[in-house]
């Protein structure tokens, strides 16, 4: 089942993984649609002072066997993820409403982001305020990035379509329902729509 984190400083913890290291959903066993890694998911917090507070995850594998998403950051500030692979993912970063009044404050960077192929999946889906992604390349999902809150900037973040199927008409690079958010040099690659701003 998913790996929850508390996000009091006090009981926070951070994964480091070697390289080539691979934590792999079991496609027998794990629930669908449930994320891997659940940063905040055991106990919410909202702390930037307290050493501890900032947690995270860098390097490694995740393999969501195509049944689960990659990672989600429930709750707490300033959570980190760099340096990762996440593959076969229903959504491969999940970014909930934040701790503070909404906004989470995460920084998300140097990922490589690859969907499980079906309509459903997505590479980023963000209903929080106040992040940054960088260097981000996504791959084999119907939209790349779906934004739902405001204040994000996106940094060279590159959203490819990769495959044939049904969902094609519905797919979008880049999903914006808000606005007031930031992009610096994405790219957006064979979608039916390239970017998409519903708000602004």
């Amino acid at each position: 089942d998913t790996l929850k984190t508390s996000a009091n400083p006090k009981k926070s913890v951070s994964f480091v993984f070697s390289d080539g290291a691979v934590l792999k959903a079991d496609p027998k066993k794990f629930p669908e649609g449930k994320p891997l890694i659940s940063f905040g998911g055991a106990e919410t917090f909202n702390n930037v002072t307290t050493p501890g507070s900032n947690y995270g995850l860098e390097g490694g594998i995740l393999d969501c066997s195509g049944i689960a998403n990659g990672i989600e950051i429930a709750s707490g500030r300033e959570t980190a993820v760099r340096h990762c692979l996440i593959r076969n993912a229903v959504i491969g970063i999940d970014l909930r409403r934040g701790a503070n009044s909404g906004s989470a404050d995460a920084d998300i960077s140097d990922l490589r982001i690859i969907g499980n192929d079906t309509p459903a999946s997505v590479g980023i889906y963000c209903e929080a305020s106040d992040n940054t992604f960088s260097n981000i390349r996504i791959s084999h999902t119907t939209v790349g990035v779906f934004m739902k809150a405001c204040g994000n900037s996106l940094v060279d973040v590159s959203a490819v379509y990769s495959f044939e199927n049904e969902a094609y008409p519905d797919s979008y690079g880049f999903y914006d329902s808000w606005d007031d958010n930031f992009y610096y040099h994405c790219t957006s690659e064979q979608f039916r729509v390239g970017f998409y701003f519903g708000n602004a």
